[in-house]
């Protein structure tokens, strides 16, 4: 099945990710993850881009966002260009990190979006990096991104960010995803993701 064209999928919610080439880390120490996190939280808003949730990986990472396609595109583009970058300078590699440009999916419901941010959140927990979500340090949810798209309806805390377990979380979100959900999540990101502009 081809895939879709960025530019015909519609405005909206987007889970996204990129992986590094042939399965390289992108991220060799905790100062490499810091930069991608102050990287994204310098570029995403410049984009108008809004970021709900990430978790950062050894090989990859996932991102939640909204957004125009026009504004993820440039975005992810200027986000992974400036990393990949700065990570060949300080690591003295040169060539491509990311296998590709960035793989994105359209979130169509809240309850796709619920499954997203915990199928996201437990990528540690799915890897045996951590016992407990909770516990690693480079997952991220907005819950004021929540609050302001009232998703499920639920008023988060009024902290505009927080790192996975820094404080209350909605129930929700705590919840370890279902037997269902977390296939489906899986099989959606397995599905033709788009590509292009």
């Amino acid at each position: 099945m081809p895939r879709v064209r960025r530019h015909d999928l519609p405005d909206g919610y987007f889970h996204v990710t990129a992986r590094g080439v042939d399965g390289q880390h992108l991220y060799l120490a905790d100062e490499d993850r810091q930069e991608f996190v102050d990287l994204a939280t310098a570029i995403l808003p410049r984009c108008g881009v809004r970021r709900i949730s990430l978790v950062l990986m050894d090989t990859h990472y996932h991102l939640i966002v909204y957004a125009t396609t026009d504004q993820l595109s440039r975005a992810m583009q200027l986000l992974n260009g400036i990393y990949a970058r700065r990570f060949n300078i300080r690591y003295g590699r040169r060539g491509h990190l990311f296998a590709e440009r960035f793989r994105s999916w359209v979130v169509r419901s809240e309850e796709h979006m619920n499954a997203a941010i915990r199928y996201v959140l437990e990528n540690p927990v799915a890897a045996g990096i951590r016992a407990l979500a909770k516990d690693w340090p480079w997952s991220y949810v907005d819950l004021n991104q929540l609050r302001k798209h009232k998703l499920r309806g639920k008023a988060p805390p009024k902290t505009s960010r927080q790192l996975l377990g820094t404080s209350k979380r909605p129930p929700w979100l705590t919840e370890t995803a279902t037997s269902t959900e977390s296939p489906r999540v899986k099989a959606s990101t397995s599905a033709p993701a788009s590509t292009g502009r």
